[in-house]
């Protein structure tokens, strides 16, 4: 398998989000040709309010998923467009990368990779993408939060990064 098959992989893939942040995602981004709500700050897309999810997420838990923090088999869910459709690209395929970067906790050394049956290279790029699902979890939340009790925040332009600054500091 070349790198553009698992990058295809990927790009075919639309990961799921939790249910009870539909609303949330109804009020902080946009969908289709849809624009920005008054004052408030859209990230973007669905895809692309993912993307910051995942990212918020991720330096909250600074790569240490535990079980809870992965989606429930039973729990309600709906699907964002599909991976490849997300932009920007460049913040798409860094995410593969820190993906990429934790295929060890995934199960799979990329030196296996190179051998595996399409069957395991398929299930690997699953549970990568489960992987992202959670630390978007852990992002929305994080999001909710911020939406619920100060969503005066929301009325920034760079909202976004103003979350990942104060997460930062938090890390000083």
């Amino acid at each position: 398998m070349n790198s553009q098959e698992l990058a295809d992989m990927f790009g075919t893939r639309r990961p799921k989000c939790k249910e009870k942040y539909r609303e949330l995602l109804a009020g902080i981004a946009t969908e289709g040709d849809k624009k920005g709500k008054g004052g408030i700050s859209t990230l973007g897309a669905y895809g692309q309010s993912f993307m910051y999810a995942f990212m918020i997420g991720h330096k909250i838990k600074n790569g240490q998923l535990n079980d809870s923090d992965f989606i429930a088999k039973d729990e309600k869910t709906f699907d964002i467009a599909p991976f490849g459709n997300w932009k920007p690209a460049s913040i798409r395929d860094y995410i593969i990368l820190m993906l990429l970067n934790e295929s060890e906790e995934a199960g799979v050394e990329w030196s296996e990779l190179d051998d595996a049956s399409d069957e395991a290279v398929d299930n690997w790029v699953k549970e990568l993408i489960r992987r992202m699902e959670a630390y978007a979890s852990i992002g929305f939340e994080y999001l909710n939060n911020k939406w619920v009790n100060e969503r005066y925040e929301f009325d920034d332009p760079f909202v976004f990064v103003n979350f990942l600054q104060e997460l930062s500091a938090v890390d000083e």
